[in-house]
Protein backbone atom coordinates (compact mmCIF):
# COMPACT_ATOMS: atom_id res chain seq x y z
CA UNK A 1 0.00 0.00 0.00
CA UNK A 2 1.55 3.31 -1.02
CA UNK A 3 -0.23 6.67 0.37
CA UNK A 4 0.08 10.40 -0.82
CA UNK A 5 -0.85 12.91 1.79
CA UNK A 6 -0.96 16.81 1.88
CA UNK A 7 -0.98 18.75 5.20
CA UNK A 8 -1.40 22.01 6.31
CA UNK A 9 -2.40 23.34 9.87
CA UNK A 10 -4.82 26.20 10.58
CA UNK A 11 -3.48 29.68 9.96
CA UNK A 12 -4.62 33.17 11.75
CA UNK A 13 -5.49 34.24 8.58
CA UNK A 14 -8.03 31.69 7.64
CA UNK A 15 -11.48 32.59 7.76
CA UNK A 16 -13.09 29.21 6.69
CA UNK A 17 -12.37 25.66 7.39
CA UNK A 18 -12.40 25.57 3.63
CA UNK A 19 -9.31 27.85 3.52
CA UNK A 20 -7.36 25.15 4.84
CA UNK A 21 -8.73 22.24 3.27
CA UNK A 22 -7.57 23.85 0.03
CA UNK A 23 -4.07 23.92 1.20
CA UNK A 24 -4.02 20.63 2.36
CA UNK A 25 -5.46 19.71 -1.11
CA UNK A 26 -3.17 21.59 -3.12
CA UNK A 27 -0.45 19.75 -1.08
CA UNK A 28 -1.97 16.59 -1.98
CA UNK A 29 -2.06 16.82 -5.42
CA UNK A 30 1.85 18.01 -5.43
CA UNK A 31 2.83 14.78 -3.57
CA UNK A 32 1.34 12.86 -6.59
CA UNK A 33 3.02 15.08 -8.66
CA UNK A 34 6.30 15.01 -7.25
CA UNK A 35 6.44 10.96 -7.20
CA UNK A 36 3.43 9.85 -5.00
CA UNK A 37 4.16 7.69 -2.03
CA UNK A 38 4.87 11.01 -0.32
CA UNK A 39 3.94 13.68 2.35
CA UNK A 40 3.91 17.22 1.47
CA UNK A 41 2.89 19.98 3.84
CA UNK A 42 1.68 23.73 2.93
CA UNK A 43 3.13 27.06 2.95
CA UNK A 44 0.90 28.97 5.50
CA UNK A 45 2.58 32.26 4.63
CA UNK A 46 -0.46 34.88 3.97
CA UNK A 47 -0.42 36.89 0.69
CA UNK A 48 1.60 34.79 -1.03
CA UNK A 49 0.12 34.03 -4.72
CA UNK A 50 1.71 30.43 -4.53
CA UNK A 51 0.33 30.01 -0.47
CA UNK A 52 -1.22 26.53 -1.34
CA UNK A 53 1.78 25.19 -2.90
CA UNK A 54 4.00 23.11 -0.74
CA UNK A 55 7.54 24.43 -0.12
CA UNK A 56 9.48 21.68 -2.08
CA UNK A 57 7.16 22.44 -5.04
CA UNK A 58 7.92 25.43 -5.34
CA UNK A 59 11.81 25.45 -5.20
CA UNK A 60 11.26 22.21 -8.41
CA UNK A 61 9.17 25.06 -9.74
CA UNK A 62 11.61 27.75 -9.65
CA UNK A 63 14.51 25.49 -10.87
CA UNK A 64 12.91 24.72 -13.93
CA UNK A 65 12.33 28.36 -14.61
CA UNK A 66 15.47 29.11 -14.38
Amino acid sequence: VRVSAGVAARAEYDRRETDVLARADAALYAAKETGRNRVEVASEQPGRPDAGIPVRVRRARRKKES
